[in-house]
């Protein structure tokens, strides 16, 4: 009869341990540690905190504490304080801590500086000695000048600033008045012509724009045709009467008819020459005169901007609605539904 061998006995220690291996490996797997912080990344600085530390430093006379604290907050070039308020505080207070460390000189600069910054400026005197009071007042009295002429140069900046926007104001209302006149008006060339120039009553000067003359020239020439047109009848009528009359008896009467007669017909002549005479006058006074295509300005309407729409109603909160609600098996119409709804 064939037995087997019994397994091989092995230390429990040596069973757990591929065990314990992959449990380390999963659980440093699952918890990763905390990756750190990016270089470079500066924390906010809280700047009502810092000016706190530095005026708490300086009321319990820890005026070396005070004077690195304000020196921190109010270097020119790292300063922690940016706050316009704070940093006038912060520098009446470090100007304060200087006097307290014997510091007179630096303590008026500071002063200065606050002063050319607001030169209305006046520390609390119950938050001060009185050292440090009349100090600065003597400080601002030695600016007093300096102040005025801060003042004065304000004063006159604003008013130069004030008098280019009125001289701004001015020439955009020019402008725009320049531009309604522009869009109000319109170019219009007139087609002027030589052969008008040569018509007769004065065409040719109200062409050039020459009304007066033109009129002058239409009266003149008028008359003299209407002139010419009455004596010719007249002409007429005496040379038929010089031949009704003539005879050994009446010669001497039909003799003045006709001698009448050629006087009208003299003054008819003379009307038609002055009329001719006119004439040529007027067609050359007009070609000497004559306007080529002048441009003239018409005014033209300007169409006025549309009214602006009205604002449209806010919508109603409250609407109705209805449907009608199917039959029985779904077929036809067996009522209807009403209802409400409010918007809030």
């Amino acid at each position: 009869m064939r037995t087997r061998s019994p397994l091989p006995s092995l230390p429990l220690a040596r069973l757990l341990a591929p065990l314990a291996l992959l449990a380390h490996a999963s659980v440093g797997r699952a918890a990763p540690p905390p990756a750190p912080p990016p270089a470079g990344v500066v924390e906010a600085v809280d700047e009502q905190a810092e000016f706190e530390k530095g005026r708490n430093a300086y009321r319990a006379q820890k005026y070396e504490e005070a004077d690195a604290r304000f020196l921190r907050m109010l270097d020119p070039e790292h300063g922690s304080l940016h706050d316009k308020v704070l940093i006038k505080q912060a520098r009446m207070y470090w100007a304060a801590t200087r006097v307290a460390l014997h510091q007179d000189e630096d303590a008026r600069g500071q002063f200065e500086i606050l002063l050319n910054e607001d030169p209305h400026y006046e520390p609390d005197p119950l938050a001060f000695p009185t050292d440090v009071v009349n100090a600065f007042i003597d400080t601002r009295a030695r600016l007093h000048a300096r102040l005025e002429e801060i003042q004065r140069e304000q004063y006159r900046r604003a008013a130069e600033r004030k008098a280019r926007e009125e001289v701004a104001h001015q020439r955009e209302v020019a402008r725009l008045k320049m531009l309604e006149k522009l869009a109000g008006e319109a170019e219009v060339t007139e087609k002027h012509s030589r052969w008008i120039a040569l018509l007769p009553f004065g065409a040719g000067q109200f062409q050039n724009g020459q009304r007066t003359l033109g009129w002058f020239f239409v009266a003149t020439e008028s008359t003299l045709v209407a002139g010419g047109l009455v004596t010719v009848p007249i002409y007429w009528a005496d040379l038929a009467k010089a031949n009704q009359t003539y005879s050994l008896p009446t010669a001497p009467i039909a003799q003045q008819y006709l001698d009448r007669a050629n006087t009208v017909q003299y003054i008819n002549l003379a009307l038609y020459g002055a009329l001719a005479a006119t004439v040529i006058a007027g067609a050359i006074q007009a070609e000497v005169a004559y306007v080529p295509d002048p441009v003239s300005i018409r005014p033209r309407a300007v169409p006025e901007l549309p009214a602006a729409p009205p604002p449209a109603a806010p919508p109603s909160p409250l609407s109705f609605g209805g449907g009608p609600l199917p039959g029985r098996d779904g077929h036809g119409v067996g009522g209807a539904s009403l209802g409400a709804t409010f918007r809030f």
